[in-house]
């Protein structure tokens, strides 16, 4: 009974290593697809808080000319 450890030969140390490489370039493709994801929304976001920002100007200056009639108003 042959009970010896056989080494791996050179072709299936390649392969290995060729592996294990396509499993990190998968990886890291994952990563930048997750990355491109993330900043499509970050880029969402950002023109949605800009509309708001207007939206929020303009319900401020609205306020702000209420306000001033109702002072007049009052002050008749």
């Amino acid at each position: 009974m042959d009970t010896s450890i056989q080494k791996p030969t050179l072709v299936e140390r390649a392969q290995k290593q060729l592996d294990e490489a396509v499993a990190r370039l998968e990886a890291a493709l994952e990563e930048r697809a997750d990355g491109s994801q993330l900043a499509a929304e970050l880029a969402a976001v950002r023109s949605q808080n800009a509309a708001l920002r207007e939206v929020t100007e303009g319900v401020s200056e609205r306020l702000d000319g209420a306000i001033d009639r109702i002072r007049a108003v009052l002050e008749r």
